[in-house]
């Protein structure tokens, strides 16, 4: 992904996470989309139109810098509502626009009469201000990271790469969402919970049926007293998109691993890391070198901490603790110990 594409991303988690409900007509989002794509492609043909000698940085890089700003500020909600919106159809809609606007980017970032408009700009002899400077360069890198530098056979495999990237990408993240893996348990077995928190829960008679939505399931784990059932819970959890996002990521990994060669990168790790502080994939790891020994060992305090107060509440001295007992004996100590009580913190935050 383009440092470009990344910026948008963070405009819309700036923009648009206030928002905290829906509009009456559910699809009125979607109603200026065209008109948004339509603004944006007339302001990129004036760029490519300007002749050489009339070429400023306004005119010229922050004219481009405005254009997709300017469309993602358009959209950027109606994008938005695919992660969040109770409507399947409105979902459905928001999906299809990431993709629209993630091709789009694809195709900005290989249009040749752009690349040529900024490359002139770049050519001319100009005293820019140093975010203005960092800006066109990092502009002219995006556009050899979308392989503008490759001939017209690679640039080509290139957008293919890219789009089903896009595709692949947008199938994994909705084989998790849209997962309808529900786990039915009897009232023993959830033990601990409120029966408030219980009786929100869908029933196939006496049992209880508990989706793999973290926002529901992840309280019910935290404070149930059965150990196998925060096991049960959690294994289903983890496995959400099954065996079809692991295809889906074998196609991936082998997808970015010939983008990065047809670039030129060793890796997609180098290629991912040259945007990044670190720069380069040796900076990471010397990182992780030197900060991972200092984590064990506050870590390994806590989980002895952990350990000594489960099995004071188990009886059990031999007791071990499992990947799912973490979060509840966790929350009982946090409470008993340090009288922090989660479910009195959350009236503060509805």
């Amino acid at each position: 992904m383009s440092r470009l594409l990344l910026r948008v991303l963070s405009i819309c988690a700036l923009s648009f996470v206030p928002v905290l409900a829906f509009e009456d007509d559910v699809l009125a989002p979607f109603a200026e989309v065209e008109a948004a794509f339509e603004r944006a492609e007339a302001s990129l043909a004036a760029i490519e139109q300007l002749p050489a000698d009339a070429r400023t940085f306004e005119n010229t890089v922050l004219a481009f810098d405005g254009t997709w700003t300017r469309l993602f500020t358009d959209i950027g909600y109606a994008r938005f509502l695919a992660e969040v919106h109770p409507s399947s159809e409105v979902r459905e809609k928001g999906e299809a626009l990431k993709e629209r606007l993630s091709n789009w980017f694809t195709e900005l970032m290989m249009r040749e009469e752009l690349y040529r408009a900024v490359s002139e700009y770049g050519l001319v002899e100009a005293k820019l201000a140093p975010e203005e400077a960092r800006l066109l360069a990092e502009l002219q890198r995006d556009f050899k990271r979308a392989g503008m530098a490759l001939g017209a056979d690679e640039r080509g495999r290139m957008k293919e790469i890219d789009f089903e990237l896009t595709e692949l990408g947008q199938d994994f993240s909705r084989n998790i969402r849209d997962d309808e893996t529900v786990i039915a348990l009897t009232a023993e077995e959830l033990t601990g919970n409120p029966p408030e928190r219980l009786a929100q829960l869908e029933r196939s008679g006496d049992l209880y049926l508990v989706p793999t939505i973290a926002s529901v399931m992840s309280p019910i784990v935290r404070d149930c007293d059965v150990s196998a059932t925060r096991h049960k819970i959690l294994f289903a959890y983890d496995r959400r998109g099954g065996t079809r996002n692991i295809a889906l990521l074998e196609k991936i990994l082998a997808l970015r691993a010939e983008k990065a060669r047809l670039l030129g990168y060793p890796t997609f790790v180098h290629y991912e890391t040259e945007v990044k502080m670190a720069e380069e994939p040796a900076r990471v790891e010397a990182f992780y070198a030197e900060l991972v020994p200092k984590l064990r060992k506050k870590a390994e305090l806590e989980f002895a901490e952990y350990t000594e107060f489960a099995r004071e509440k188990t009886g059990d001295p031999t007791f071990e603790l499992k990947p799912w007992d973490m979060g509840y004996y966790g929350n009982l100590l946090r409470r008993e110990r340090y009288a922090l009580d989660q479910e009195l913190v959350r009236q503060y935050f509805p």
